[in-house]
């Protein structure tokens, strides 16, 4: 488990045009969430599953990814069902998303 914590912004962005989109597929969602991130250009990105209290608690990838469409799966193990946050730090800007995880 991380102890890292992370900025919860409380106006939740998932679109900013300058950067990319951030949407993800079923929510609410029970078993696994599709993820996708689309970059204006291409750029390295740090995202990660934040529970409300700002706590990361999975990181799904801090890697460089392509302009266009990036589709990732995540399937959390070991979580509470509850709300948390889907955060994309790109370029120094945070794109988030609110989940609702249902076990």
């Amino acid at each position: 488990s991380f102890t890292t914590k992370s900025n919860i912004n409380k106006s939740v962005r998932d679109n900013i045009p300058e950067i990319g989109s951030l949407s993800a597929y079923p929510n609410p969602f029970a078993g696994e969430l599709r993820i996708t991130l689309n970059l204006k250009k291409a750029a390295r990105v740090n995202m990660s599953i934040v529970d409300i209290s700002g706590n990361i608690v999975e990181i799904i990838t801090n890697n460089a990814l392509n302009i266009g469409n990036n589709e990732l799966i995540w399937k959390p193990e070991h979580l509470s069902q509850g709300k948390y946050f889907l955060n994309a730090e790109i370029d120094g800007t945070l794109l988030s998303r609110e989940l609702i995880y249902l076990k």
